[in-house]
């Protein structure tokens, strides 16, 4: 797991409003959280990142050579907590360059996914400030990692939470793959996050 949190409020404080990245103590430990707290700030906070799964570290073989993604292929994650304004979009780093999905989703709970990335529209991330601009249609023929990218943004000194227990990428095998193997598709990537 790989990624970057930058958090920004709008009044001076002697503490930092991002309480936990990990929520180590916790009772569930099957989940990833990221919590911020600001207190008693009356001007509001944010807090705006990107989890990260480099390719190094995907499962079935996928891990070495040249991983596109083509029609078909969908990427999906388990939401367990999210409060306080929160949204979530998908990251791909094509070739060096990261880009978050069009399709993003503020669900509390529950699992968000794009069933079929060939039709999704991206826009590149500045993983400098999170900031990104249009969407436009992108090859992925050289997928160096996968996540998710969160933009926390509680009202007041409202706390925000996000937390997720799975994320995925499943890719299709080509059609030779799939004769030779006896199978219809192949998991890249499952993996609990603890």
């Amino acid at each position: 797991m790989y990624g970057g949190v930058i958090t920004a409020w709008s009044t001076a404080q002697d503490y930092a409003p991002l309480n936990r990245i990990l929520d180590v103590g916790d009772p569930n430990p099957d989940r990833l959280q990221l919590q911020v707290n600001p207190g008693n700030l009356t001007g509001g906070t944010s807090a705006k990142g990107v989890w990260l799964w480099n390719k190094a570290d995907f499962l079935n073989g996928f891990s070495s050579g040249t991983l596109s993604i083509a029609a078909g292929d969908s990427l999906s994650l388990d939401i367990f907590q999210l409060s306080g304004g929160t949204t979530s979009r998908f990251v791909v780093n094509q070739a060096g360059t990261y880009y978050v999905s069009n399709a993003s989703s503020s669900n509390t709970t529950g699992t968000f996914s794009i069933a079929d990335l060939s039709t999704q529209t991206w826009a590149a991330l500045n993983t400098t400030d999170y900031s990104f601009g249009s969407f436009s249609s992108v090859t992925l023929d050289d997928v160096q990692g996968v996540g998710v990218f969160f933009n926390l943004a509680p009202s007041g000194n409202n706390q925000s939470l996000y937390g997720i227990t799975d994320f995925q990428l499943n890719v299709v095998p080509e059609p030779s793959v799939a004769l030779l193997c006896g199978i219809c598709a192949l998991a890249l990537l499952r993996r609990r996050v603890a």
